[in-house]
């Protein structure tokens, strides 16, 4: 005999098909609707104890029908999750907002319904709780969806994850994610990173007494997926802006440990992986970073070859540059320094034209140039670029 009475409405026969074939291995007795006006009046004759609504449906769409039910005392209670084919964020806030317990994008994975019908199921009726999955691929019900699972129904358990050869461990304690890890990963970066993966296994255990695995994670379990969703929609567009130009991955090693013994830790680590032996998607493999931030760190990098100033030369921005080939002599004082930089210089390279791209200036080449000041512009540059990796790695 089935536990719970679900109406589900659409106007698309094989919607409504997929559905029914979703729910079909849980106890419950399923309605049909075929648009907003139907499911009004079964939801006020027949008091489902859910109803899976789409949104694009004649007569009177879902969200319209969402907004009525919530408004009559008699449906009120009854909640609704949207399953529609509109999934961009803007329609999932309408649909949240709107009272909706949750809100399923097409096309339908039968595992993903399920999981999340029953989760809904579990807060109306907990004496009558089913057996959850333990187990299923994330391809059918995808990481964010598991971690709302658990949030919801306030879990306190391991979610183990694998992908190949790659494996991650997230630990849950009443719903909070409280520690996680993936390979070298620890805690919040772990998180991230087990986000970016679209296949593989889930494996739900019990928590371990005293599991000190991986690093803590101090934020709620909402701020952390939103997080790690924003990263993961950044990702294609940073991997092509170091491609083209072409990022350099080797960094002579005097100026890699430079820069590493400034930078904040994981900015040193990206840089040390910067020795020549490794491609991207090696770095971004053995990064203790997830791959967003070691993605912003190299491609901060990349851009701190910009600067205006090396230890071979200058380029200063005047309105009126000199001619090519001539000498000059410059005398400046760099940041926190308070002896100035004397330096002789030829002028290499100039830009008289406001039209041309890099701004009206000249390239001066210092041609000499003392040790200590050499000294001096090397420090200054290396800390300027330790600053720079690490405010690209900072994040929330």
């Amino acid at each position: 005999m089935a536990s719970f009475r679900v109406l589900i409405a659409d106007d698309d026969p094989l919607a409504l098909q997929m559905m029914r074939d979703g729910l079909a291995k849980l106890s419950v007795a399923v309605l049909e609707a075929r648009d907003g006006e139907e499911v009004m009046r079964l939801a006020k004759a027949e008091c489902p104890d859910l109803i899976l609504l789409d949104v694009l449906m004649p007569r009177m769409d879902g969200f319209q029908a969402a907004a009525l039910l919530k408004q009559d005392p008699a449906t009120a209670e009854i909640p609704v999750i949207f399953v529609s084919a509109l999934g961009t964020p803007k329609d999932k806030v309408r649909g949240l907002n709107l009272g909706a317990e949750d809100y399923v994008a097409k096309p339908i994975h039968p595992e993903e319904l399920r999981a999340r019908v029953q989760m809904v199921l579990r807060r109306i009726q907990p004496s009558r709780r089913a057996v959850p999955m333990a187990s299923g691929q994330l391809e059918a019900m995808n990481l964010p969806s598991l971690i709302q699972m658990f949030e919801g129904e306030r879990r306190t358990a391991r979610l183990l994850l694998a992908r190949g050869e790659a494996n991650g461990e997230i630990i849950f304690e009443d719903g909070r994610i409280i520690r996680a890890a993936q390979g070298a990963r620890k805690g919040k970066a772990a998180v991230y990173q087990l986000l970016t993966w679209r296949e593989g296994t889930f494996q739900m255990a019990p928590p371990a007494a005293t599991s000190q695995v991986g690093g803590l994670v101090d934020l709620s379990v909402q701020a952390v997926v939103m997080e790690g969703m924003r990263r993961l929609d950044e990702v294609p567009g940073l991997r092509s802006s170091l491609v083209d130009p072409p990022m350099r991955l080797d960094v002579p090693a005097d100026l890699r440990q430079a820069i590493q013994a400034e930078a904040r830790p994981d900015a040193a680590a990206v840089i040390s992986l910067l020795d020549g032996t490794r491609k991207l998607d090696e770095i971004l493999a053995q990064s203790l970073t997830d791959d967003w931030t070691t993605l912003k760190i190299l491609r901060s990098f990349q851009k701190s070859t910009e600067f205006n100033l090396t230890a071979q030369g200058v380029f200063i921005r005047t309105a009126v540059p000199f001619d090519i080939g001539e000498r000059v002599m410059l005398r400046f004082q760099l940041p926190g320094q308070n002896a100035d930089v004397n330096v002789i210089g030829q002028v290499v390279w100039r830009n008289a034209d406001p039209s041309k791209p890099g701004g009206l200036g000249m390239g001066i080449q210092f041609t000499d140039l003392g040790v200590g000041d050499r000294e001096t512009i090397e420090r200054h540059l290396v800390q300027a670029i330790a600053i720079q990796l690490s405010n690209a790695a900072e994040g929330p």
